[in-house]
């Protein structure tokens, strides 16, 4: 935001603002014209110096905390760059009312072509994830890469095809460089790790917290995953989870 000054921010990320959407939502206050020694009044409770803000991320906590931030990464090592870690995103859909299904359309499909529990995974969203707990919804995923034989599916392809016409408004569809019935986003390097054991973390959170999987889950986009074939992933989560 060259050229600018952040007069407020208030955040409404946990307030419910829409009613039947789950939007994370801020309000800015924003006036023409850089003074580098502006202050922002967050939350009508403290003040934040402009100039705190980092050129990659925003941060509005208090002084106090960015300050103990600074402190904990000018001396510490990044857990990114720890060996043996792997980071991966959760599964982009691109439609969530057409690949995203409960128990009943589950067994419903698996009915019809038993084949079909090959690509029906279970499925946890950052919303079901808690401290060191997973919350399951009884949520499933129909898993199609691109490039899929989904003829040799016929209860799978029969379902899909009654969102086509959505489906193929995707710009990546649009663009030719993926089919109609397929996942926006598959994973396609790193699909095999949410077969692993895991650490499941929401991508939007007031505060970092992780649960363990051994389950096998699949995660949408707003979830991250760490696994590890070197590393005790439950001793990487008691120690995320340690206060400074």
């Amino acid at each position: 935001m060259t050229g600018t000054s952040f007069e407020r921010y208030v955040d409404h990320t946990w307030d419910k603002v829409f009613e039947g959407a789950t939007v994370h939502s801020s309000v800015f206050i924003i006036k023409n014209g850089f003074n580098n020694d502006n202050n922002i009044l967050v939350d009508n409770d403290f003040e934040l110096e402009q100039n705190r803000l980092d050129v990659t991320s925003w941060s509005f906590e208090r002084p106090e905390v960015l300050d103990l931030r600074d402190k904990i990464n000018a001396n510490s090592s990044f857990i990114k760059d720890i060996s043996g870690l792997g980071f991966y995103r959760g599964l982009l859909s691109g439609y969530n009312d057409a690949f995203v299904i409960d128990g009943k359309v589950r067994n419903e499909l698996i009915k019809k072509d038993p084949k079909s529990k090959d690509v029906i995974k279970s499925l946890l969203r950052g919303r079901d994830i808690k401290k060191w707990e997973i919350n399951y919804k009884d949520l499933y995923i129909l898993y199609i890469p691109w490039r899929f034989p989904i003829d040799e599916y016929i209860s799978i392809k029969d379902h899909l095809s009654k969102f086509k016409s959505n489906l193929e408004k995707r710009p990546e569809v649009k663009a030719g460089r993926v089919d109609w019935f397929a996942l926006s986003r598959y994973a396609s390097d790193y699909y095999a790790e949410f077969e692993k054991e895991k650490l499941i973390y929401p991508n939007i959170a007031p505060k970092l917290f992780v649960a363990f999987d051994d389950s096998g889950f699949y995660t949408n986009q707003k979830c991250y995953i760490i696994t590890s074939d070197t590393i005790n992933l439950k001793y990487l989560g008691v120690l995320l989870l340690q206060k400074p």
